[in-house]
């Protein structure tokens, strides 16, 4: 496949039972930074989006994809929203 799909990477979501029964949302994000893509602007603002979207106990996951993030020591960042 492309990487084109890569940056769309798996907005893949995952509904986890919450404690009150309420649904968390886990949201995986890859953004596309070898330059092979050309919709990264685009990219930075859907992913601005879902994070405006987020609800408490969600969970946002986000991964850049370079040349050399095949190494598994490359950083995930995760923003977890705290239940209030």
């Amino acid at each position: 496949m492309k990487r084109t799909l890569l940056t769309i990477l798996m907005f893949a979501t995952l509904l986890l039972p919450g404690p009150a029964g309420a649904a968390k949302l886990v949201v995986v994000f890859g953004l596309d930074e070898t330059g092979s893509y050309s919709f990264r602007e685009k990219s930075i603002a859907v992913a601005s989006r879902v994070i405006s979207d987020l609800k408490p106990g969600d969970v946002f996951y986000a991964r850049r994809i370079t040349h050399s993030s095949y190494n598994d020591d490359c950083n995930i960042f995760r923003l977890n929203l705290p239940e209030v």
